[in-house]
């Protein structure tokens, strides 16, 4: 419709007489290839609404397991949860610190170190957050 005066048999014509000939077919066995193709769609097609029917009663029995790959989101899934755990982290330190320097302040010196004590495990997984986040934005910066 957009060019009446385009022929695809003519456009097509050179590239069919290269595969049928390429290949030492005649027209004859491209001509039953096609129809044994054809025949196998369609017994195929035939046994859709059957295989459909038994994939619905096995998933309403609970038998059918479907697993799902995220690449994408999954990698974003992981860096929001990392992004948060450092996020934990820091308000954590933050509350060990002050409880630490309150203590002191209450002239309470030995019991200032038993929250820095519990605040040195978290500042390390702390670290390696901040570290995990810096390598996902430098690959993310080699990947553009």
């Amino acid at each position: 419709m957009l060019d009446p005066g385009f022929n695809l048999v003519s456009v097509t014509k050179p590239y069919l007489l290269e595969l049928m000939t390429s290949n030492n077919q005649t027209p004859n066995d491209l001509i039953n290839q096609f129809g044994r193709q054809v025949g196998e769609l369609g017994s195929k097609a035939v046994g859709i609404p059957k295989r459909i029917d038994e994939s619905l009663e096995r998933l309403e029995q609970g038998d059918l397991q479907l697993q799902i790959r995220m690449g994408e989101s999954d990698r974003q899934f992981k860096k929001m949860f990392t992004a948060q755990k450092s996020l934990g982290h820091s308000v954590l330190i933050g509350s060990l610190s002050i409880a630490s320097a309150l203590l002191v302040t209450n002239k309470q010196n030995n019991f200032a170190l038993l929250p820095l004590f519990f605040a040195l495990p978290i500042s390390i997984d702390w670290i390696k957050c901040q570290l995990s986040m810096k390598k996902g934005s430098r690959l993310e910066k080699l990947k553009r």
